[in-house]
């Protein structure tokens, strides 16, 4: 047994040689290292994608218009509210995206600064221009423009013009049966008001800034409803500063084209009162949407197809406002002397040189040929870009007009083109063109709104905007003997009106309308002098299903039944059956009233324009509609759209 070496018998009888028995090493932590060397590093990729980090600022909730609904091709108020858990502020940016989260359907509107205090709250709220019903992704962005956090929106479902009720957070009320509305988050521009509200009902006087003040003033000049309340101590709300005007003591005044109705009584009582309003068939066919498959629903679908098609035909006419006028005969003769040139002129010209120099002449004809018909485009074009558009401005007060535009922006070089407006108050929105564009055009919203587009050479780049210019010419509509009897605004022959401020230059065109009737009237410049004729005028009442014939030839582009329909539609008011006329309402003789303009953009935007202008008499409706050229009458009128 001395000397035995056990791995003789691992080998057997056979003789072969013994295999050795593995020995047992232990490994390192280098050693496991470099072996799991593969797989540590496929994990370390992996871990960034498995693990969420942690969210700085998270989308609570949002909240459409202000019912939870939208009105298609208008201005929606979008509101969102952000919560920071972070110990740091944060500072980024937001953006609202029409579209889930793999597609896009629309131009993305950008926050481009945006605070949330360290473990605070924040409401944000945009004016989003609504085409259809879309679900919308909301993105906040850090500093570095990475996603820190993404919400999904719902489909909005389409409504009407709302009526809601203003309460005060920090103090339990009465509701009357509306849809409650924190008065704190009242939006501070009237874009998302005009078209989306139409009645609010008010029993304090809420605690805004000017902003906000001046944004409701707005909406009541543009034909808003108030039904003021009794607060608890049995006195009405008084207001301050630019809400002054709503301080009328009488049960029902106006102030431009907005109503004030007082009600004696507090909310609590007025509960009853709501409750039978909302049962009625009027309030039921203004501030109902129509249920599926019925015929006000098909009805209503078709008047939102008709203004997109306006709306598509205003832009098309936009776009081919700017026309080249090219020289073909040069363009012709550049063309023949390239081609002489090329062949055989640079054959013959360049024999017995090396191929080389020839090639080099070929390319240097073709850019000379290029640069020489680029030149004649230019100088087709003017050479230089043009802003154009049409615009419905509304007089609010003396000199001041809300304006709705849509412009048509042609250039001359390839680039990114960036619009700023000086407020904060304006808004834009899209155009009826998109797809050609996705993916190239921002839309900023916050202290300097803006529109951002990379735009091709020689093409055009549509869009539209909201803007508030103090600016504007100044005029009064009143009635020339005081204020007529009721029994006179019957007799047509009788009515007779003055326009008080800068005199009308040429009139080209007048109707006025009382009550439902269209009748002919006559003007004269130099008492400006509106008198009824009582003959029917000879174009009927423009409604939105007609067809849209020009009346005004050449670059101005607005339409009759268009702008007339548009116009018409927002005189609606204080006769729709939500206001019950009062013989003993008080409408000063001198009343402000509402004048509208389409414009033209190109270098007098003031110079030829329809202004509309309306008196209530009771329970009808005096409506002035006349076309004049203005170049005379405003100077003041063309700074005011280039700054705006």
């Amino acid at each position: 047994m001395a000397g035995y070496d056990s791995r003789r018998d691992i080998g057997g009888a056979s003789g072969k040689r013994p295999v050795r028995r593995p020995r047992a090493v232990s490994d390192g932590p280098a050693a496991a290292l470099r072996r799991n060397r593969s797989a540590l590093l496929l994990a370390g990729l992996l871990c960034p994608l498995l693990v969420s980090p942690a969210t700085a600022v998270e989308v609570e909730d949002h909240r459409w218009g202000w019912d939870g609904s939208v009105i298609p091709n208008r201005f929606n108020l979008l509101t969102l509210s952000l919560r920071n858990d972070q110990p740091g502020a944060f500072e980024g940016s937001l953006e609202v995206v029409p579209g889930g989260p793999l597609s896009q359907l629309g131009f993305p509107v950008v926050l481009p600064e945006l605070f949330v205090s360290p473990f605070g709250t924040r409401s944000v709220q945009l004016p989003i221009f609504v085409t259809e019903e879309l679900e919308h992704t909301i993105r906040v962005r850090d500093a570095v423009g990475r996603i820190v956090a993404e919400h999904v929106t719902n489909r909005p479902p389409q409504g009407v013009p709302a009526a809601v009720q203003l309460v005060d957070p920090r103090r339990p009320g009465t509701n009357v049966g509306l849809p409650a509305f924190p008065a704190t988050s009242f939006p501070a521009s009237f874009a998302p008001l005009v078209g989306t509200l139409r009645l609010v009902v008010l029993d304090f006087v809420p605690r805004w800034t000017a902003a906000q003040r001046a944004a409701f003033r707005d909406w009541i000049h543009c034909g808003g409803i108030l039904h003021l309340y009794q607060g608890p101590d049995g006195s009405f709300p008084e207001f301050i500063a630019e809400l002054a005007d709503l301080n009328d003591d009488a049960p029902v005044s106006h102030v431009a084209a907005g109503t004030i109705i007082r009600h004696r009584k507090t909310l609590a009582a007025a509960r009853a009162d709501w409750d039978a309003a909302r049962g009625t068939a009027g309030w039921k066919a203004i501030f109902q949407p129509p249920r599926a498959g019925t015929e006000q629903q098909k009805r209503r679908f078709a008047e939102q197809q008709s203004w997109t098609a306006i709306d598509a035909r205003v832009f098309r006419g936009l776009r081919r406002q700017t026309t080249p006028n090219i020289n073909w005969d040069a363009v012709f003769a550049l063309l023949i002397v390239y081609t002489v040139l090329v062949f055989p002129g640079v054959r013959l010209l360049t024999r017995g040189f090396d191929y080389r120099v020839c090639l080099a002449a070929v390319v240097l004809l073709a850019f000379a040929a290029t640069a020489g018909i680029y030149q004649i485009g230019r100088r087709g074009y003017g050479e230089s870009s043009t802003i154009r558009g049409v615009l419905l401005a509304r007089q609010t007060r003396p000199g001041t007009f809300l304006v709705e535009a849509r412009t048509n922006v042609f250039v001359t070089a390839t680039g990114r083109h960036t619009l700023r407006a000086v407020s904060s108050e304006a808004a834009f929105g899209p155009s009826d063109e998109l797809g050609s564009l996705f993916g190239r055009t921002l839309i900023y919203a916050g202290a300097r709104p803006g529109i951002q587009s990379t735009i091709p050479l020689f093409s055009s780049f549509t869009f539209r905007h909201t803007f508030r210019t103090t600016d504007g010419p100044s005029w009064r509509l009143r009635f020339a003997d005081g204020e007529p009897a009721r029994a006179g605004v019957t007799a047509a022959d009788k009515l007779l009106l003055r326009l008080d401020g800068p005199q009308l230059g040429q009139l080209r065109w007048s109707v006025l309308t009382i009550g439902p009737r269209f009748v002919t009237c006559t003007y004269s410049p130099q008492s400006q002098l509106f008198r009824a004729t009582g003959k029917p005028a000879a174009i009927p009442p423009p409604t939105p299903h007609r067809r849209y014939s020009p009346i005004v030839r050449g670059s101005a582009l607005q339409q009759i039944d268009f702008f007339a329909a548009r116009a018409l539609g927002f005189l609606q008011g204080a006769n729709d059956g939500i206001v019950p006329p009062s013989p003993g309402r008080r409408v000063p003789p001198n009343e402000p009233i509402s004048l509208y303009f389409a414009c033209d953009l190109v270098d007098q935007p003031w110079k030829d324009a329809f202004l509309l202008a309306n008196r209530d008499l009771g329970p009808q409706r005096v409506t002035v509609v006349f076309r004049v050229d203005l170049s005379d009458a405003q100077a003041g009128g063309e700074n005011a759209s280039r700054r705006n």
